[in-house]
């Protein structure tokens, strides 16, 4: 069930909880396709840090050379997400920015990716708490991801499909436009509307939405997505992957 409400027609939903495979603290899947060729699939980003920070311990024990991670699917959560990019980036980066109703009271346009009166919020800080406290303190935040041992330095591909939303896009769009992994699939959905959870009984909770979210560039992901470097459909994603690491095409569309 939704409904609209304000003059941007922002979407407020009313969701029962989740099935399992999304469901809070849900711990990536991590299985070898080779023995320097790994699979990580998520399923959900909730508290995952941990679970992130195990996966790429072993996959630097193990020798790993190539890593896929999965995003099929992956319908959002929290900022833990952010955790994956400081495991793949060798120096510090900004994560975007999101902007919540307090900034748009006082502002008419989005704050500059480069302006320094934001206030900063590490991923080594990223907690629910955090992000709500920024938002309705300064009306908006940029994030930056700070690197992460251990640092993964090998070839990087990321599955998306038109599921993947939320928290696993600001993800995608940072891994592709630091050219750090190769995205293959599909568009993914465009739904960045960072909401509040309002508990409303009986199993159902309201989501409002309280932030966007830009890019270090300045664009908007909502309604629009991340476009995939080599588009794929969903279910031959991983297939297509596996190509390209034995050498296949490295751009443009694969039926």
């Amino acid at each position: 069930m939704g409904i609209c409400r304000g003059a941007a027609r922002s979407p407020v939903q009313l969701n029962s909880p989740p099935p399992p495979d999304v469901s809070r603290g849900a711990s990536p899947e991590l299985r070898y396709l080779s023995d320097s060729v790994a699979h990580l699939r998520f399923r959900h980003f909730g508290r995952a840090t941990a679970a992130v920070d195990s996966a790429f311990s072993r996959i630097a024990a193990d020798g790993v050379t190539t890593l896929v991670i999965d995003l099929r699917g992956v319908p959002g959560g929290d900022l833990s997400e952010m955790a994956v990019a400081a495991h793949l980036l060798s120096e510090p980066v900004p994560a975007g920015t999101f902007v919540g109703r307090r900034w748009w009271s006082t502002h008419r346009s989005p704050p500059k990716a480069d302006d320094t009166a934001l206030p900063v919020l590490a991923s080594d800080d990223y907690d629910v708490g955090a992000f709500f406290h920024a938002l309705r303190t300064h009306g908006a935040f940029t994030g930056r991801v700070e690197p992460r041992a251990p640092v993964f330095g090998g070839r990087v591909f990321v599955l998306v499909n038109r599921a993947t939303s939320s928290a696993a896009e600001a993800l995608a769009h940072l891994l592709a436009s630091t050219g750090r992994a190769t995205i293959i699939g599909e568009r993914t959905a465009g739904a960045m509307l960072s909401p509040a959870e309002i508990p409303l009984g009986d199993g159902w909770t309201l989501l409002l939405p309280t932030a966007d979210f830009y890019t270090p560039e300045g664009r908007r992901l909502e309604g629009r997505g991340v476009e995939p470097h080599v588009a794929s459909p969903s279910a031959r994603a991983l297939e297509v992957a596996l190509r390209m690491v034995d050498g296949g095409a490295e751009g443009g569309k694969l039926d």
